[in-house]
């Protein structure tokens, strides 16, 4: 079965009226007659076939693809609620990725990118055992400029790469004035 997506506004929700032809064989008290009509709504939109359905995710807009994407490595969480980045961020950025906050990279065209395990990585560990994962290598690089290489995707707006190989950018050198 599939279910649809429903955002409902106040101002959608039926009147209870509509719902009940007999108003005065109802017992239900007057306060919870909206919830209650929310309720009924919601249960009968959760029985109507649609497209939205768990067991089958959206297409991806390609195929993956073998890419390399090189950017300032962030954490998700504090740059896309507050913009925080650079070298000032980097200690709180390495806390956030070690309790688990996803890592991204920032293109210099402003591209956001997701980064996760390489899928084969993530469902056989044992057969990788002695090689350092490029995934993990990537948790203390943040606010380091870094070039990731692997299978790479959009789905919903979501520009994704598995990490395969990473490799930490050198800054450049100061330059005197």
């Amino acid at each position: 079965m599939r279910l649809l997506r429903v955002r409902v506004v106040a101002s959608s929700v039926p009147d209870i009226q509509a719902l009940i032809p007999d108003p005065g064989a109802c017992t239900v008290k007057a306060r919870s007659r909206p919830v209650m009509a929310a309720t009924i709504l919601a249960l009968a939109m959760a029985v109507i076939p649609g497209p939205a359905s768990p067991q089958s995710p959206p297409p991806a807009s390609k195929p993956p693809k073998v890419a390399v994407v090189r950017g300032e490595l962030l954490d998700l969480s504090c740059w896309l609620a507050r913009g925080l980045s650079g070298p000032l961020h980097q200690d709180c950025a390495k806390r956030c990725i070690a309790s688990g906050v996803p890592m991204g990279i920032i293109t210099a065209d402003s591209t956001l990118w997701l980064l996760t395990q390489e899928h084969g990585r993530s469902m056989s560990p044992g057969s990788y055992a002695g090689s350092p994962d490029p995934f993990v290598l990537c948790k203390d690089w943040p606010s380091y400029t870094v070039e990731v290489k692997g299978l790479a995707s959009t789905r919903n707006g979501v520009h994704v790469v598995e990490v395969a190989r990473a490799t930490l950018i050198a800054k450049p050198a100061a330059t005197k004035p």
